[in-house]
């Protein structure tokens, strides 16, 4: 069965085709940022669950939560090498990435991958 899964980046490169980690967010820069938003915290680790066991933790630098989505539930931000990433966002986490996004002199760019389940 196929899904589609979308992602919302939050980047400084001038386009698709440039790295961020040309025009990074630097992991400093990010922290300091999340430090000073109210409705933004650091997490050290990322749970997944696992079908009838214990989660698996992974510790993760720069991951964030943002914990003012209406639904009351956070919703996860994760850093890599330059850029930030939701996966599939809503209207709300739509809009409070662009948010982020000018205040930190980025831009957004959204990307849809098609996956088959058994990947």
């Amino acid at each position: 069965m196929k899904y589609t899964q979308k992602k919302l980046f939050i980047t400084r490169a001038p386009d698709s085709y440039s790295s961020s980690a040309h025009y990074p967010i630097t992991l400093d820069e990010w922290r300091t940022f999340v430090s000073e938003q109210p409705d933004l915290r650091l997490r050290e680790y990322v749970e997944i669950p696992r079908k009838g066991g214990q989660p698996v933790r992974f510790k993760k630098d720069g991951l964030a939560e943002w914990l003012g989505h209406p639904s009351g539930e956070p919703v996860r931000l994760n850093y890599f090498w330059g850029y930030l990433e939701f996966t599939n966002p809503d209207d709300p986490t739509c809009k409070r990435a662009s948010e982020i996004a000018v205040s930190l002199g980025a831009r957004i760019q959204e990307e849809e991958l098609e996956r088959d389940d058994e990947e």
